[in-house]
């Protein structure tokens, strides 16, 4: 029996990260169905028109077909589950990721299973009872799995890693793990304090330790991005994974993302001796009000305090901008650029604030603006989707190319 994943198009020219959520479930499915083949196609390489999906419905015969998508790739995913409907009406599509966890009613007529949240458990289940049957939208139970450490390693043998862009800010090639999921804070522009109910579960060292080095075994892995949410939210953990690296003598160059009240001078002295090289913040912006609106919780000093510890720790710094949320004015980009330049990281990124559905920003921001599309395609931080009240689309522009100058 076989199972077709389906990872739809980001965005015309962009290079896509690994489909670690796919990657994810197609282990959990090895070890809990392993009667069931996994077939995985990505239509960021592959033109996933009619004629092809013909053929891999014909060839392959799977008892349903699964697609999961963050928002930037909603449109893509309804386009081809729509077009598996049209070629076999019977065909059950699996509905997963963040974009149909808040926006189920965007999934076409057919038959139809949506998987809202964590996909590892709902969709083994599924396989193992799912029998075609009416037309309807179902949805599974979405409760969390206790034990991280029950879920494998990422089947990253499915894909030619090669292909994928999950590159460090310098540019060099990474591989990119979580070593744990959810964030307890609450800022108003992520979806997380919705999918993840603010709840954080963390792998254990000893199983970092041999996912780290089944990565360098079989990778030869080089450059690690932590792609967790907020990587430093336990100093003590933090100190732990930095021993462990530091114990097995791995040289390993990592970089992770954090929060500004994280930050701690030994714990980042410690993340420097273990292999360390960047660290990340979301700053988001230097106006006071701004970061109230979003519920940001941190200060500009608090900021500038994070990103000299960091430095002083011998580590580099990116700082993570937003131009755009609601109650932005010219004056209070000002600050943001004002801000910049007092921290003077070593990267500084603007990009434009986007309304994602989950978030909060995303229910609210039409009482304090306008959106301009409901494009989800161009829904990537690189397109003023939102223009708040009092300014301009083209305004919105002209700041943060001096914002980025």
């Amino acid at each position: 029996m076989n199972v077709i994943f389906i990872y739809p198009k980001i965005g015309s020219g962009t290079t896509p990260w690994a489909p670690l959520g796919i990657l994810y479930i197609i282990a959990y499915m090895r070890v809990h169905n392993p009667d069931i083949h996994c077939l995985l196609v990505d239509s960021n390489f592959k033109d996933v028109d009619e004629a092809c999906l013909r053929n891999l419905l014909d060839m392959h015969d799977p008892i349903c077909v699964a697609i999961g998508a963050m928002t930037v790739q909603s449109a893509d995913a309804i386009r081809i589950g729509a077009l598996v409907h049209a070629i076999d009406p019977a065909m059950p599509v699996v509905w997963g990721g963040v974009h149909f966890t808040f926006m189920p009613q965007h999934v076409p007529e057919g038959n139809n299973y949506i998987l809202p949240g964590e996909g590892e458990a709902q969709f083994s289940d599924l396989v193992a009872s799912l029998i075609p049957h009416s037309g309807s939208i179902s949805s599974c139970s979405d409760e969390f799995i206790d034990d991280l450490d029950t879920i494998p390693f990422p089947a990253y043998n499915m894909i030619d890693m090669r292909k994928y862009s999950d590159a460090l800010v310098t540019g060099a090639r990474a591989i990119s793990i979580m070593t744990g999921r959810g964030c307890p804070y609450d800022c108003a522009f992520c979806a997380s304090p919705q999918l993840w109910r603010r709840k954080v579960r963390l792998h254990s060292i000893p199983y970092l330790e041999k996912y780290i080095d089944y990565l360098g075994c079989v990778y030869n892995l080089g450059n690690l991005r932590i792609m967790d949410d907020t990587f430093c939210l336990s100093k003590e953990r933090v100190m732990e994974f930095c021993n462990m690296v530091l114990m097995n003598g791995w040289h390993i160059n990592m970089t992770c993302l954090t929060h500004v009240k994280t930050a701690d001078r030994e714990m980042f002295n410690m993340m420097r001796r273990a292999g360390f090289s960047i660290v990340a913040f979301g700053v988001e912006s230097g106006s006071p009000e701004i970061l109230k609106n979003i519920n940001k919780n941190i200060t500009a000093e608090e900021v500038e305090s994070a990103v000299r510890m960091a430095k002083e720790a011998g580590l580099k710094t990116e700082c993570l901008f937003m131009i755009g949320n609601i109650g932005e004015t010219p004056a209070t980009i000002q600050q943001s650029i004002d801000l910049k330049h007092r921290l003077k990281s070593d990267w500084a990124y603007f990009q434009y604030a986007t309304p994602f559905p989950g978030s909060r920003f995303f229910t609210e921001c039409t009482k304090h603006g306008a959106l301009v599309t409901m494009d989800y395609s161009q829904y990537n931080h690189q397109n003023p989707v939102f223009i708040p009240e009092g300014m301009t689309a083209d305004e919105l522009v002209e700041w943060r190319r001096r914002a980025m100058s």
